[in-house]
């Protein structure tokens, strides 16, 4: 048999046949993960907006730049 006849085979008419589905729906897949990977950037920059506006306002009610760590009352200095 040579290739070409191999090639016109019904097995191997049908097995291309569904390779082409296979290849579509690899796109559909990779379009859908693409997607997701976008919405989940969007959804991180609005995340770091919303804590943005949100230690804006805290220091612009209270006058003072808000801190990560809290500081304890200070205490004097050990003499001895």
């Amino acid at each position: 048999m040579s290739a070409n006849q191999c090639l016109v085979h019904p097995w191997i008419k049908d097995m291309a046949k569904d390779r082409k589905g296979e290849l579509k729906s690899r796109v559909k897949i990779r379009r859908r993960i693409n997607k997701i990977r976008w919405w989940k950037a969007v959804d991180a920059i609005n995340a770091i907006n919303y804590m943005m506006r949100r230690t804006s306002l805290h220091s612009a009610i209270s006058g003072t730049r808000p801190s990560v760590a809290h500081k304890g009352p200070s205490l004097p200095p050990i003499t001895g």
